[in-house]
């Protein structure tokens, strides 16, 4: 399950203290139930960035190369090395669109 487990934990806190009314030690014991049953078993991988940060992050670089942007000056300006840009590449191909960039 690839999910952002701590966006999903705030959620349900936000929705508990909008729906009770306050938040209470009870409600917060219930979620975390709930929460646990959920994700048992889960590897959670807690990233400095959201998800969607990181996407946003991949897109710049790709989006500057197919713009015509020197390797160099994308690798530098985005502080990624040469071969993390062409993954980015590889991921954008391999996306459909019989192997060419969309």
């Amino acid at each position: 399950m690839k999910a952002d487990a701590i966006r999903d934990l705030v959620h349900r806190l936000v929705e508990a203290a909008y729906r009770e009314g306050s938040f209470t030690e009870s409600v917060a014991i219930e979620i975390e139930r709930q929460w646990r049953f959920d994700y048992r078993g889960t590897e959670i991988n807690v990233s400095y960035k959201p998800l969607a940060d990181r996407a946003a992050a991949r897109q710049q670089p790709v989006s500057e190369y197919i713009d015509g942007r020197p390797i160099d000056e994308i690798t530098k300006r985005h502080g990624i090395s040469r071969a993390t840009l062409y993954r980015y590449l590889k991921k954008k191909r391999c996306g459909g669109n019989g192997g060419r960039i969309r």
